[in-house]
């Protein structure tokens, strides 16, 4: 951390913190990649549709560097709302445009968190967690469609849940 000389008051330096903003290319390098979504909410029909378009530059997860992805799609608080994409072989740019419908009343959507999770296809294993992204919906104006770009940040489990509830839950 840097200090830059701030100024002189009644004979005292005050000095400020310099703080390194993160730019577009270290916030991918820090990142598992990217994902590009499509968000609209109907609120005569109290319908959320959700379009999961691509990823980019996802992590390899083989000895081939490739990775076999698919996405876990669930709207946050009310867990009951879920969905899941297809599996996409052998590729780190997956094309998925899936679309995904939602019904949810325009009251919980300002409290709903969109978290789309990132898993690793494993045909002799159980499927790995590699990623995730939380897109709170709160202040988004979806009335219209609303394309967005957000990093994949590494998967972190729960720090409430137990190793025996977290494996019990089928989520590694």
């Amino acid at each position: 951390m840097a200090l830059m000389l701030y100024g002189l008051v009644r004979g005292h330096y005050l000095f400020s913190k310099l703080v390194r903003q993160a730019s577009v290319t270290s916030i991918e390098e820090e990142s598992q990649g990217t994902v590009h979504v499509s968000l609209e909410h109907n609120q005569e029909t109290n319908l959320l549709t959700v379009n999961l378009v691509r990823a980019h530059n996802l992590s390899p997860h083989d000895r081939n560097d490739s990775a076999n992805p698919y996405c876990r799609l669930t709207l946050l608080p009310m867990q009951r709302l879920s969905a899941q994409s297809r599996i996409h072989r052998n590729t780190l740019n997956p094309q998925f445009e899936e679309e995904f419908i939602f019904e949810v009343g325009a009251a919980e959507l300002s409290d709903a968190t969109l978290e789309i999770s990132f898993y690793e296809y494993d045909q002799f294993s159980k499927d790995e967690c590699v990623g995730q992204v939380k897109i709170p919906l709160r202040g988004l104006e979806l009335s219209r469609k609303l394309d967005l770009w957000r990093p994949i940040s590494s998967y972190e489990r729960p720090k409430n849940v137990s190793e025996q509830d977290f494996q019990q839950s089928g989520i590694s």
